[in-house]
């Protein structure tokens, strides 16, 4: 019957543990988007250029995918000849003449990887227009003071100034079905976002930028295209170099860090969104209007979702009605590049645990250990108390229990057999015969 009761116990406790772990683990896991890791894309990019009379010595001047730490161009072919822009980081030219309207073609093969990272020389780090003001960021007072908020580490304060920025800008999900135009010529600059806490990508991205150079870091903007809901949309993030790592990327928009979501297309790159425009100059002694219209076509050829990383968690045996479970957890890097994890460990709700969620950076075919001590609610023998864990990562989660049961033994279960009886309690026992046959005794002298 005790044995039943114990096991009936064990189940209802178990269960409710169970119950409340699940819906911890929903509701977090509902908050990580799905993270393709690699990509290989098909990008083709029109550029049309519509005039109501005839151009002559026509300049455009157009942003193209360039290599990067994470993009690499396959192969790229444009319908006209080109020149590079000096002085940019993504700009090519077309000079053409005698034209009422043309397009221009260019098509690229694209592989995205943010796990395997190519090298970075890191030559255009040292360059001022990435660590001062810029038309769009700027690094006002108000800047300066918010990043004495931030970890001292390096480069982790980085990702806690992401982290603030997109949890405290609202997006303004108003804007939809914009163009790379729309957010190159539309922008705010970072200390009207911070004034206002409101944007969309551009302003998310102008404020890290002002933040990250603030503390010193070189920082640059990126504009391309994102895969979000089924669709391809205009985006904006930004990378910041650091000497150990490269340049880092990151989208406070989607609050990712350096291995973002590789569905994605850099199309322009430079120290300030106000030099990612598109333009184009002419002479023309009949036409008054000229317009340059872009359109961008991007194929999926495949993508992979690669797991980069291995967990293990570790509970040391401990007396099974002890409240502290020290507990190791191990996550490896498998990749050959570093890689971002943030790690949280959810306990039952019963069970204490401070300091669960941590975020780090595993170097290339490393392991980092988290080290925690869960305390545990008091518990009674003769229960058989089961501890259901979950391990939440990015890129998935891993469930852990350790069990704790004390039986607590009835005399006849503790000393069935006479040698099991402890020398001191046979002597009390002896003395009480001995004791109890002497009253016997001197009863029946006394005729009692």
């Amino acid at each position: 019957m005790q044995k039943q009761i114990a096991e009936n116990r064990t189940k209802t406790f178990q269960n409710t543990f169970q119950n409340t772990v699940l819906l911890l683990t929903l509701i977090l896991i509902s908050t990580i988007n799905a993270r393709p890791t690699s990509a290989l894309l098909n990008v083709t990019i029109n550029w049309d250029v519509i005039a109501d009379g005839i151009l002559n010595n026509v300049s455009l001047d157009v942003n193209i995918p360039t290599n990067s730490q994470n993009q690499q161009i396959i192969s790229m072919n444009f319908s006209d000849p080109y020149t590079l822009v000096a002085d940019t980081e993504s700009k090519i030219r077309f000079e053409f003449e005698n034209v009422r309207a043309k397009r221009i073609t260019g098509n690229f093969i694209i592989k995205t990887d943010y796990l395997e990272r190519s090298n970075s020389t890191g030559n255009e780090r040292n360059s001022n227009e990435y660590l001062g003001n810029t038309t769009y960021i700027i690094i006002d007072d108000k800047i300066e003071k918010i990043t004495e908020n931030f970890t001292q580490e390096k480069p982790y304060d980085l990702y806690e100034m992401m982290n603030w920025v997109y949890k405290n800008v609202k997006y303004n999900a108003s804007f939809t079905d914009v163009e790379i135009s729309d957010i190159t010529q539309s922008t705010r600059n970072s200390s009207w976002v911070l004034e206002n806490k409101v944007g969309v990508c551009d302003e998310f991205t102008n404020l890290f930028a002002a933040l990250s150079r603030a503390k010193g870091y070189p920082t640059r903007t990126i504009i391309g295209y994102v895969y979000v809901d089924k669709k391809w949309i205009p985006h904006a993030w930004a990378e910041a170099y650091y000497p150990q790592y490269g340049w880092i990327e990151i989208d406070p928009t989607h609050n990712q860090f350096m291995n973002l979501n590789a569905l994605r297309v850099r199309t322009g790159t430079s120290s300030d969104i106000s030099k990612l425009q598109d333009s184009i100059s002419a002479s023309s002694t009949s036409a008054k209007t000229v317009n340059l219209e872009t359109s961008t076509s991007i194929q999926i050829i495949n993508y992979s979702e690669e797991k980069p990383i291995e967990e293990d968690v570790f509970f040391s045996p401990q007396p099974p009605l002890d409240i502290n479970q020290p507990t190791i957890v191990q996550i490896k890097n498998k990749m050959n590049s570093p890689v971002f994890v943030n790690a949280i460990f959810i306990p039952p709700v019963s069970v204490e645990c401070e300091n669960c969620s941590r975020y780090m950076i595993i170097g290339p075919n490393k392991t980092e250990e988290i080290h925690l001590n869960l305390k545990l609610p008091a518990m009674l023998p003769n229960v058989k108390y089961i501890y259901p864990n979950t391990l939440l990562t990015e890129y998935g989660t891993k469930e852990v229990q350790f069990e704790r049961e004390y039986i607590e033994q009835t005399i006849e279960e503790k000393y069935q057999n006479l040698q099991d009886i402890p020398d001191n309690f046979k002597l009390f026992i002896g003395l009480f015969i001995v004791a109890a046959v002497a009253l016997v005794a001197i009863a029946i002298l006394l005729g009692l």
